[in-house]
């Protein structure tokens, strides 16, 4: 959705995050995640923090939104806090006005299926250790894209991912 429909809102929202102080608040014991993929699946790459704890690739990357964000996400303490912290952050480094808009579980699946928020919070598991269950989630037309993302290149290239067996060659081009 607008604006995220740019790469540019996508890359600062991702670089305004303090992933590092986030998780340290949750106090989980979690690594600030890089990528899509997990940890342990081919394709993983560890997360490379600046002196903020936000995310290398993105820290500095600028935008300005004259828009209200709005993100949506499930109920619990966890979640609120997190929402919370994302939500400071944003306002901080990018100047952003953010709404966030706090679901019981069924009302943000329903929202996610039928006119979604801007951004929102979203888990993903696979019951395989491969990577491809994560890549197919942004594949045009699957029926798990439920962000709407679609680009021919990606889905030309999950498509030859999924074929290959696991190897350098396939994780050089999950990376």
């Amino acid at each position: 959705k607008k604006p995220f429909d740019r790469v540019e809102f996508r890359r600062a929202l991702a670089g305004a995050v303090k992933k590092g102080e986030l998780v340290r608040m949750l106090g989980t014991g979690e690594e600030p995640a890089a990528s899509w993929i997990p940890k342990g699946y081919e394709g993983w790459y560890p997360f490379r923090a600046d002196t903020e704890g936000r995310d290398v690739e993105f820290a500095g990357s600028k935008v300005e939104s004259r828009e209200e964000i709005r993100i949506a996400f499930d109920s619990g303490t966890r979640n609120s806090i997190a929402m919370e912290k994302v939500q400071a952050d944003v306002k901080d480094g990018l100047g952003w006005k953010v709404r966030l808009r706090n679901l019981d579980w069924k009302a943000l699946v329903h929202s996610i299926n039928h006119d979604p928020e801007m951004v929102y919070r979203w888990g993903w598991s696979s019951l395989l250790q491969d990577p491809s269950g994560f890549l197919l989630a942004f594949v045009t037309g699957d029926p798990f894209n439920f962000s709407g993302f679609s680009n021919p290149k990606y889905d030309a290239l999950v498509e030859k991912i999924v074929a290959m067996k696991p190897s350098p060659v396939r994780e050089s081009k999950i990376v």
